[in-house]
């Protein structure tokens, strides 16, 4: 299962609807923060709790960001994750400037990294 936090996930659909169904994983998005006044879906619950995994990805720093919000929400409420993966920005140290689609690369959360990232996911270990 992924989780996206805003403009993101309209990425994640075209590459997610390339995959197989049987691969495809499910696709949530956060639009209101933070969560204590916005609860999490019942359906979005359940599906972590029975799920392989949960990713999240955010066009935000580690600490401070979604994914930290969420691991510490679900934490506080007993609900227990497989595996948790957040995939975020970085510090924008890079050698070159460029468009979104550009720094989305540079930072590991473009569409071909959140694929890559289920893929070892999936991978037999």
């Amino acid at each position: 299962m992924v989780i996206a936090v805003g403009p993101l996930a309209g990425e994640y659909i075209q590459a997610f609807e390339g995959l197989a169904g049987e691969r495809r994983p499910n696709l949530w998005c956060v639009a209101e923060l933070p969560i204590e006044q916005n609860p999490l879906p019942e359906e979005l619950l359940a599906q972590i709790i029975r799920g392989p995994g949960l990713f999240v990805a955010e066009e935000h720093v580690r600490r401070g960001g979604f994914g930290s919000e969420l691991a510490l929400h679900l934490a506080e409420s007993g609900v227990g994750v497989r595996r948790f993966r957040c995939l975020c920005a970085r510090a924008h140290h890079y050698d070159r400037y460029g468009s979104q689609p550009f720094l989305r690369r540079q930072a590991g959360i473009d569409a071909n990294s959140m694929l890559a990232a289920l893929a070892r996911a999936e991978a037999p270990n």
